[in-house]
């Protein structure tokens, strides 16, 4: 006991402020002043001659690498030190000429508006740019019954507002629920502070490492090392997203794995540079307990538009099988291929049309029998354009008489039931396998010629 109270009782928590922010580093006062230089070049990952650290905020009483103690000079628990890099650039001029706070939340805004506003690694999209030098103020006409000045005067019944003002926001007519983004922003930056303390910061719920007072999380684990813990508000701001969609009409399916974190929202108020939609910090005045997750975080209204006169690039009638399916018995293969060019006869379609399918595309490309990498980008010109007689002219390709004479042995069919182009008969599909219904995808068993799902026919 003797000694694990000696041990807390050497321990020092020496505060280092730099352009970058402000973090604490733990420390001993046995420790010598080359250990305790590593322990902060780790820290704010500067290389061991890229950066020195002062006593004083005017660069005075530099601690040099050497084996002196802590103690000998005088470093005392609670203790700030300056950190300054030896190549002065913009970030340095940035630094905090007010007295710190000791507050850990001060000091990490602090720390973020330093990244934010010095040097953003990644510069903002043109509309957040543009949207960022706007005005963006409310103008009202001079009301004739509150007004007391001529026409060139301004009172409060009648100066501009600013957009983010709640009052007229929630007298409208319906009321507006969020505010936009660039409102928000206007509103954290506004006042006479000119949001000089305000940054958008990105949750971290990682356990902090390093904690000298018990053993490595899972083993132990304390407050000071522990996230800290998260509430969730009510957003008062949303960036609007319109989809553009097409009106009750799906044309293909091609999942692939999304991530939030390729999406980002670029921001220079975030200490990133960017936000993910889901890191946002908001201010509210209800509170909830999250457990279960209240319904109102998820289910959000979101704008969507449809176009007046639709074009389709995939304008097939006809459906080939969808790629990635093999565990719901929808295979890509030749003999889908053949089956689905047997359906499609020159009488009712042109081959411009057969081939304007989106999966049929990926067959093509992605076949391990035949692979049509190299040369099939003029039948990819050619659906793009709508162009028939560009089509036509890859339909004599050898690549397309392969393909062709492949489906004929694949699917043990003749000769002439695969000459879809002069009208030859079409072969029904088989009935023995799961088929997907073409209206909501819904995959149904053999034999069945309505959708169980929706009652729709088959065809």
């Amino acid at each position: 006991m003797k000694k694990l109270v000696n041990r807390f009782a050497h321990r020092l928590i020496i505060r280092v402020q730099s352009p970058e922010g402000m973090k604490k580093i733990s420390s001993t006062k046995r420790e010598t002043a080359a250990a305790f230089l590593k322990k902060v070049a780790k820290e704010f990952g500067f290389n061991s001659n890229g950066f020195s650290v002062y006593l004083n905020r005017n660069k005075t009483g530099e601690i040099i690498s050497q084996n002196k103690t802590l103690s000998l000079l005088k470093i005392k628990h609670g203790d700030m030190l300056f950190l300054f890099p030896s190549s002065a650039g913009p970030s340095s001029e940035t630094m905090d000429t007010q007295p710190h706070s000791s507050t850990s939340s001060s000091s990490s805004s602090s720390s973020s508006l330093s990244r934010s506003h010095s040097s953003p690694q990644i510069p903002e999209d043109e509309i957040d740019q543009y949207l960022s030098k706007q005005e963006g103020k409310i103008y009202r006409n001079r009301d004739p019954q509150l007004c007391r000045h001529g026409p060139m005067g301004k009172c409060v019944h009648c100066v501009p507002l600013e957009p983010f003002d709640e009052d007229y926001l929630n007298h409208l007519d319906p009321p507006v629920k969020h505010m936009s983004f660039h409102a928000y922003i206007r509103k954290l930056t506004g006042g006479a502070d000119k949001g000089k303390f305000v940054a958008l910061e990105n949750i971290s719920c990682k356990i902090k490492s390093g904690c000298e007072g018990h053993l490595p999380w899972p083993e132990g684990i304390c407050t000071k090392c522990q996230p800290s813990a998260i509430t969730l508000n009510r957003q008062v701001h949303k960036i609007w997203q319109s989809k553009l969609t097409v009106n009750k009409q799906k044309h293909f399916i091609h999942s692939y794995k999304q991530e939030s974190s390729r999406e980002r929202n670029l921001c220079r108020l975030a200490s990133s540079t960017h936000l993910t939609l889901k890191e946002y910090k908001f201010g509210n005045d209800i509170t909830y307990l999250a457990r279960p997750l209240p319904v109102e975080y998820l289910i959000i209204d979101i704008t969507t538009t449809f176009p007046k006169d639709p074009v389709f690039t995939f304008s097939s009638t006809l459906r080939f099988p969808i790629e990635n399916r093999d565990a719901l018995g929808e295979t890509q293969d030749f003999h889908s291929l053949a089956t689905y060019l047997s359906q499609c006869p020159s009488s009712s379609s042109s081959f411009l049309n057969i081939v304007s399918d989106f999966h049929l595309l990926i067959f093509l490309v992605t076949n391990e029998v035949m692979p049509l990498r190299d040369s099939i980008g003029l039948l990819l010109d050619a659906v793009k354009t709508s162009n028939e007689e560009l089509a036509q002219t890859w339909k004599k390709s050898e690549q397309w008489a392969t393909i062709e004479q492949l489906c004929s042995t694949v699917g043990g069919q003749q000769a002439g039931s695969l000459d879809y182009a002069m009208g030859g008969a079409s072969v029904p599909a088989s009935s023995s396998a799961m088929w997907s219904c073409l209206h909501c995808t819904f995959m149904n068993q053999p034999g069945t010629e309505h959708c169980e799902m929706c009652s729709l026919p088959r065809s």
